[in-house]
């Protein structure tokens, strides 16, 4: 199975919806490493990610921070970063920017736990909200085919 997925590659990341921690189990079992990740657009581009060395992998979750990035909670459990990779703002938006920038933490919308200390698991959104750009994005139940 391994081969047949092409096993020239050492590991795989999955990103955006979460996959099952069953389903991952499955495939690392099988010899096809698949690992988590999270990072938001506004935190370019990565924030957690489980990792194949040294014991930080905990399948269920999006891993363990990486370096130079600081994680913590809200008291309502939104995912708050800082570090050098968050946006400086929206483009031409200061007041959505205003909304999500907070004493140099980025509030993400999302909702975690941490398990051990340091493996982050998505939990829920906070809030639903489109992004500034929402205007130029593509929407397929307006496009017509012929």
């Amino acid at each position: 199975m391994a081969r047949g997925a092409g096993r020239q590659y050492q590991l795989y990341h999955n990103w955006g919806a979460a996959a099952s921690e069953k389903l991952l189990r499955i495939f690392n079992a099988a010899g096809i490493p698949i690992y988590e990740g999270y990072g938001p657009t506004e935190n370019s581009p990565v924030i957690c990610v489980n990792r194949k060395q040294n014991n930080e992998t905990y399948f269920g979750t999006v891993g363990p921070p990486i370096d130079g990035i600081a994680v913590k909670l809200a008291e309502d459990g939104e995912i708050l970063v800082s570090g050098a990779s968050v946006m400086q703002g929206y483009y031409k938006h200061p007041e959505l920017t205003a909304e999500v920038i907070k004493d140099g933490w980025l509030h993400t919308g999302d909702i975690g736990t941490v398990i051990d200390n340091r493996f982050y698991k998505i939990t829920d959104r906070k809030k639903s909200y489109s992004k500034p750009a929402a205007e130029n994005t593509w929407r397929p139940s307006l496009s017509k085919t012929r």
